[in-house]
């Protein structure tokens, strides 16, 4: 369980100053709430949060005496000054359905000399609270060139209470020839000076 401390934000000051004060601000919506919750997070926290939680993943929310299950939902960050911008959290409900995102989790990729392409980083999918999975975890120590996995070959998709929202025929990772793979690059970029592309 990974436990995130928060306080209620005032709404009257400006992020500006709370981030200038080392205060991420975030929000918590969605579930039972009648009105969204505006929350304050240190800056140390937050970036502990992004560095051990990717989103969807569920978090415990302790906020002004109150315990809040919670789905770490989205982030801005602003590249150019290094900071987070703001946090999203959806407040879970445990009969409700929620959407998810799973992690694609490459192990053992090292393993493969050969060229591994990952197409698909993350799986937005509908579940209950129970059923919510933050990774999904691949083991590539046995595959091997002309390997191929698409969405519909991983473990979440075979779940009966979980609706995954893209395509089940989507190449989620797949295994070719390194020469393979620079010859086709070498044929596609002649055929596009060829038609002028």
């Amino acid at each position: 369980m990974y436990i995130l401390n928060a306080e209620k934000r005032d709404g009257t000051i400006k992020t500006k100053r709370l981030k200038r004060e080392g205060i991420i601000p975030g929000s918590v919506y969605g579930g039972d709430l009648k009105e969204t919750l505006m929350i304050q997070v240190t800056e140390k926290d937050a970036r502990k949060l992004l560095r051990d939680k990717s989103k969807g993943g569920i978090v415990t929310l302790k906020c002004g005496g109150r315990q809040l299950s919670v789905l770490l939902k989205d982030y801005t960050y602003n590249l150019i000054k290094n900071q987070i911008d703001d946090i999203y959290f959806q407040k879970l409900v445990q009969d409700a359905m929620v959407t998810g995102t799973a992690q694609v989790i490459l192990k053992n990729r090292d393993m493969i000399p050969q060229l591994v392409q990952q197409l698909i980083t993350e799986i937005p999918y509908k579940a209950l609270p129970a059923n919510l999975v933050e990774e999904i975890e691949i083991d590539m120590a046995d595959m091997r060139v002309g390997d191929s996995l698409n969405v519909e070959d991983l473990p979440l998709s075979k779940l009966p209470d979980v609706e995954i929202l893209i395509p089940g025929n989507q190449l989620v990772v797949n295994i070719v020839e390194i020469r393979k793979a620079s010859e086709e690059e070498t044929e596609a970029a002649e055929a596009a000076e060829e038609t002028g592309v």
